[in-house]
């Protein structure tokens, strides 16, 4: 869970972002203007764009995309509540079959921050979701998960924030080697149409690197 999101402090910008652009028509993103394009060209302005404010301070990001909505008349309000409030969550904590994680304060590229930020983002993360919730918070997952966005620096930040494991979003299933790399697992997406037989077909060889290099 990303604090900030529970709090209401940010939002996920992504949302707001790709319905921007899929109402098809022209809007302002910071000071660029973007002119209505046909329906299959919008998903990749919408990678292009994503890729661009990844690399910027989840704040910033927020504050661009937020004053995009403003100047295309949308309210923003809504994707401030697009995520689980702190009621929510605790009923949903509350449920023996779920284990609540920690996803950093802010969900920031880990890897482009200073250190200080980077372990606050981790170790503070954690600790608000266990005063708030009244449960241990034992797991963690990387925000964007790819190799670039973290590194072994906040490898090691996760492990010694106490968690027990962290995921990312490299692809794979998890074998018995992997008990030795508990801060970088891989999983599986689950989409509309995944079907059980689609768990059963990354083959043994073709376990991905899971821990960026040093």
């Amino acid at each position: 869970m990303v604090v900030a999101y529970i709090q209401r402090s940010l939002f996920p910008w992504w949302l707001a972002l790709e319905d921007l652009i899929r109402q098809g028509e022209g809007f302002i993103l910071g000071s660029t203007f973007y002119r209505p394009i046909a329906w299959h060209q919008r998903s990749k302005l919408f990678l292009q764009l994503k890729a661009e404010l990844i690399q910027k301070l989840p704040e910033e990001a927020c504050a661009i995309v937020e004053e995009s909505l403003r100047k295309a008349g949308i309210d923003p309000q809504p994707y401030y509540q697009a995520m689980l409030s702190w009621e929510e969550l605790k009923r949903l904590a509350s449920n023996p079959l779920c284990s609540i994680g920690a996803h950093t304060l802010t969900h920031p590229y880990l890897s482009a921050l200073p250190e200080a930020r980077a372990w606050q983002e981790i170790s503070q993360s954690k600790s608000l979701l266990e005063q708030n919730l009244g449960i241990p918070v034992r797991h963690f997952a990387y925000p964007y998960g790819s190799p670039n966005t973290f590194s072994m620096r906040e490898v090691k930040m996760v492990e010694g924030a106490g968690y027990l494991s962290a995921v990312t979003t490299t692809a794979g299933n998890l074998y018995p080697e992997h008990r030795a790399l508990c801060y970088c697992l891989p999983r599986r997406k689950v989409f509309e149409g995944t079907r059980v037989v689609d768990f059963y077909r990354p083959r043994r060889h073709r376990i991905a690197r899971l821990c960026p290099s040093q």
